[in-house]
């Protein structure tokens, strides 16, 4: 449920960019700790991540929800994609099926992209961002 021209103003957690609220539940499921968000059209768009709803304020335009259950932990790989930019570091892994745990033990990782770099390689990433085609690689969010 969203909740318009609220904003939750503390339990701040981090922030990303995210072009309409709607991103923001996505990102939050994929953020470690993240429980609810506050949306504004601050930069173009960011997505305010909290660990609890927390205080409200009336603020004209700005979009907050809460999430209602933590999804089961999930890595669905994407065959064939790569997912460009947000990279906080890789690792080698034999196989992507390896990411998925790598992924999850790194602070800050919320998605991957492997490749066979180096006879297999994780490439950590903060967050999904944009999505290509691409041979031999696979990719997939970190639930």
């Amino acid at each position: 449920m969203f909740e318009y021209d609220l904003d939750y103003i503390d339990n701040d957690i981090g922030n990303t960019p995210g072009k309409s609220y709607t991103d923001c539940c996505g990102i939050c499921h994929t953020w470690s700790g993240c429980r609810s968000f506050s949306w504004s059209s601050h930069n173009g768009g960011t997505c305010w991540l909290k660990s609890a709803r927390g205080q409200t304020q009336y603020k004209k335009g700005v979009v907050s929800s809460k999430l209602l259950d933590n999804p089961p932990p999930s890595c669905t790989l994407e065959p064939n994609k790569d997912y460009v930019n947000y990279d906080i570091g890789n690792v080698p892994g034999g196989k992507p099926e390896d990411c998925c745990d790598k992924c999850r033990a790194k602070n800050g990782c919320h998605a991957f992209s492997w490749s066979n770099h180096n006879y297999g390689t994780c490439w950590l990433k903060s967050t999904k961002g944009s999505t290509i085609n691409k041979s031999g690689v696979t990719s997939a969010v970190v639930y």
